[in-house]
Order: C-alpha cells, then structure tokens, then sequence
C-alpha cells in the first residue's frame, strides 16, 4: 500500500500543538515519511490553536523539521518561538500538496466562556478553510481522550470538526486516558504515557494512511 502513495503525496505539511512533539506526532511523521518520495515538513506548536498559525502566536515548546525518508528527523525537543504564519509555509500551487492537521485540544480551555463555542468555530474555519484553498488534500486529526476534558464538550467540538472541508480522523476510537497518572492532557512525560502516545499516534496513522489509499487518480 505504501508503495502506492507516491504519486498522491509528494509533499505534506503537519500543522499539531504540543502533543505532535512528544510520541504521538513522532510516530506520525514517521509514518508520513515513510511514503517513498515523501516531504514531510512539521510544525508542532505548545498552545497553538488555529488561529494561532496566522496571528504570530509565540510558543513556549515548539517543534519544527523538514524530512523526506531519505533524512533522519530532527530531536525532538522544544524551544521558545513564534509558529510560523501558514502564508509563509503553505502557498502557491496547491496540486500534489497535502496537509495534516491535529489541532483542537486548546480551544476546549475556552469553550465555557461566553461565546466560546463561536470563537471555537471560527478558528476552526479559518485554517480548514485556508488548507482546502492552498492544499489539494485537507486531512484533520481530531484530539484524544482527555481526563480534564468533559466528554460532552469533546463531542461539541468532534461536530465542529465534523462540518469542516477536511477528511476527519476521530482520535477517540485510539486513545482511551488513564484513571490516574500525567497531567490529564498530555500523553507524555513518563514511560506509560509516552507508550500510549505512541499507540494514538500509530492508531491514526494507520487511518489517515487508509484514508489516502483511496484516492483515486
């Protein structure tokens, strides 16, 4: 299958907050570089929600590396700095350009505020809307699981996504959070939870990578 995936993906950008820097957004992009021929270009941004990435958001964590399956991914480790503005990373013509987007979690911390939901909407909006004008291929992973995250408000925001002009991957059925242990947020930090990043990130990676099988050309 992966042979096959040559001709539909010369050129992917990931665009994930701070999960796509620990084991989750590891075993992504190593799927995505895997596909013979692949450019895999990944930004992982502590914090960021979409609107982040088209208003000089400055991060704590991020994570940034250019790779094909040629060239060994950078260490991933964090450092202070601004996400890059998605006009200076994705642009021109849009044929044989892909994006993978993991993005939402961080707008769960402002839903309860009075117009939270809209505010969530529309940035939502903005970069689905920008991915499908740029990119011939939207794919958009939807968060996890989460213990500090009431289940109805990730259902709320799993419709959202679900309206959005980009291919949804639900991370739910993947990624179950423990009873105990991290920071009920992230999967990553000690041996455990970095094994079950590791397993939501191999999880959608398979689903995103079925999701492009079927393209037909």
């Amino acid at each position: 299958m992966i042979e096959s995936l040559l001709a539909l993906i010369p050129s992917i950008l990931l665009i994930t907050d701070s999960h796509g820097v620990g084991a989750f957004g590891r075993e992504v992009e190593d799927a995505l570089r895997k596909i013979p021929g692949a450019q895999v270009e990944t930004y992982a941004i502590g914090g960021a929600i979409p609107d982040s990435f088209f208003d000089g958001f400055e991060s704590g964590c991020i994570y940034t590396a250019h790779t094909d399956n040629q060239t060994p991914p950078a260490p991933r480790w964090c450092r202070k700095g601004p996400a890059p503005l998605m006009s200076e990373v994705l642009h021109g013509d849009p044929q044989g350009q892909s994006v993978v987007i993991a993005l939402g979690t961080n707008l769960l911390w402002g839903v309860g505020h009075p117009g939270g939901w809209e505010r969530a909407k529309a940035s939502l909006w903005r970069m689905a809307s920008y991915a499908r004008e740029h990119a011939e291929r939207c794919y958009w992973i939807g968060p996890p699981d989460m213990r500090v995250v009431s289940k109805a408000n990730l259902a709320q925001l799993y419709t959202l996504l679900a309206e959005l002009p980009c291919e949804l991957i639900d991370s739910r059925a993947v990624a179950q959070y423990p009873a105990t242990g991290g920071d009920g947020c992230h999967y990553g930090g000690d041996p455990e939870m970095d094994r079950l990043g590791a397993d939501w990130g191999k999880g959608v990676a398979a689903k995103l990578l079925e999701k492009v099988s079927q393209i037909q050309h």
